[in-house]
């Protein structure tokens, strides 16, 4: 009969702890990532470039679609249709006539009693009406090519125009000289053209 022998606890030990860590070792490798499919590729390029297009537009980006609820919504009320009578209005036509009137402003003192041409130069085929206002006020409608003011006093202007049914324009102009002054109407706006 044979005896066995007994192997030392070392031994034991020692062949364990190689077992159990290349277990851990063999638990823990690194899988192989998954591959993304086509699909899913196009879906997050098309996610990126709406993120993208959206910063650079300062476009909100379109919230996600939430699931109808069961609540019933409220009913709205609706409105039966009334009668509207309309009465004819008495409300003043402006007029080509020049008003020289009180100002805000007072004129500067050394632009006193020294005046200058103002021409309204009309390149449209339209009907100018404008409100020139400043040192001195005017309320002007014309159709024709051109319409001058010979003795527009120095100083400080704001404009409100309409060209036909465009409109309206604003802007400022100063004159400042005894030179003509012109502001043209063209089918994009009004500008000034000083001396």
């Amino acid at each position: 009969m044979k005896v066995r022998k007994k192997l030392p606890m070392k031994r034991i030990l020692i062949l364990s702890l190689l077992l159990t860590s290349a277990l851990l070792l063999a638990a823990c490798a690194t899988q192989e990532p998954p591959t993304a499919s086509p699909e899913q590729v196009q879906t997050a390029a098309v996610e990126l470039l709406t993120q993208i297009a959206a910063e650079w537009t300062l476009t909100p980006l379109p919230s996600a679609t939430t699931e109808p609820s069961a609540t019933p919504e409220p009913p709205t009320a609706t409105l039966q249709p009334t009668v509207t009578l309309s009465l004819p209005s008495n409300t003043p036509q402006p007029s080509a006539t020049i008003y020289l009137g009180p100002t805000d402003t007072p004129l500067p003192s050394r632009y006193e009693g020294q005046t200058a041409l103002l021409k309204l130069e009309n390149n449209t085929n339209e009907e100018i009406y404008i409100v020139i206002y400043g040192t001195a006020y005017y309320e002007i409608r014309f159709t024709g090519k051109e319409y001058k003011i010979e003795d527009a006093p120095w100083g400080d202007y704001n404009y409100t125009a309409f060209i036909g049914n465009e409109g309206p324009y604003t802007g400022f102009f100063r004159i400042t000289n005894w030179d003509k002054h012109t502001l043209v109407f063209k089918d994009s706006g009004v500008s000034f053209l000083g001396p």
